[in-house]
């Protein structure tokens, strides 16, 4: 508060004095004296002053309490605005994922058996071909071998079309996740052989997930089969598992060149592919599975390089 001194503001008031008449006989009243009253105000001045700081002080919160309570709204606007942005693109991702799959369903529904049966004649026959040819050393054995592979290869792609465009309804049936991985790594220990890659199993055994056993081994064989395929030059495939809280956690972490972060996120859409002699069918299955078993499906790269698949499962 204002500390000032008694007498600091004086309020001053004067009154003429004037007689009744004047002693010539004039008409006017002549100036006697002036009367001077005086009072001090100081007091009620600094009163005054207190009030205007007062009410000076309470307008600038007020107008900041204001400020403040725009800024929130306005952010909690962009925020929400941010939301229902992301919420669209994601619906139009969907949409367009089912259009897709639509349009790719109607195509395969009608060339399926015109393509996988004759496919099927031509595999039986050159694997019988093969094998007498083998037996009397004929040097088109091959040729007829690469027929083989290439009728084996084109059959692979049919039937990832075909298990895209016409996903599996799993089974909801208590599975061991630790023995599909067991067996996906023993299936593919001549290709780890072949491109020198070493596994390394980090996941304790009886990990109960629900779920359907063949459409989780062919997620988890594709991921494995994927990683060993991008460390051509040799590396190494680590498998980790955790079950807590009633949920399974997988990781698959390998030393190869891994994800570009710039086609991250298209590496789950269907048709996507960084390789030359991919379908972009690999990961858009394996994410398929997954969400019909209710399980996330993360792709990111290790913190020493290299991919990372991340899969989580559900309380059984």
């Amino acid at each position: 508060s204002y500390d000032l001194k008694p007498g600091s503001m004086v309020l001053r008031g004067y009154y003429p004095m004037r007689a009744e008449r004047t002693l010539g006989g004039g008409s006017d009243n002549p100036l006697m004296g002036i009367l001077e009253f005086t009072q001090d105000i100081t007091d009620e001045y600094v009163g005054v002053l207190n009030l205007q700081r007062l009410f000076i002080l309470s307008s600038c919160l007020t107008a900041m309490v204001l400020f403040g309570i725009i800024v929130f709204i306005l952010r909690r606007v962009e925020r929400m605005n941010l939301e229902r942005l992301a919420e669209r693109e994601r619906l139009e991702r969907e949409l367009l994922q089912q259009e897709k799959l639509a349009g790719m369903g109607r195509m395969v529904a009608g060339v399926a058996h015109e393509i996988r049966n004759p496919l099927g004649i031509i595999c039986s026959s050159a694997e019988l071909v093969i094998k007498r040819t083998k037996a009397e050393n004929d040097p088109n054995a091959r040729i007829l071998k690469a027929l083989y592979d290439e009728a084996k290869r084109l059959s692979r792609t049919v039937a990832d079309f075909l298990d895209y465009a016409r996903p599996k309804q799993p089974r909801m049936d208590p599975v061991d996740i630790s023995q599909i991985l067991e067996q996906a790594v023993i299936f593919l220990e001549n290709e780890c052989a072949k491109h020198g890659v070493a596994v390394q199993r980090d996941y304790p055994p009886g990990m109960v997930v629900r779920g359907d056993k063949d459409l989780l081994y062919r997620a988890v064989y594709n991921v494995i089969s994927n990683a060993i395929q991008a460390m051509d030059g040799g590396g190494r495939l680590r498998i980790r598992g955790l079950a807590r809280d009633g949920k399974v956690d997988l990781s698959f972490t390998d030393t190869g060149p891994g994800f570009d972060p710039e086609s991250i996120d298209k590496l789950k859409d269907p048709f996507f592919t960084t390789k030359d002699n991919g379908t972009g069918l690999g990961l858009a299955i394996v994410n398929s599975i997954l969400e019909s078993h209710g399980a996330q499906f993360n792709l990111s790269c290790g913190l020493e390089g290299g991919a990372r698949v991340d899969m989580v499962f559900p309380a059984g």
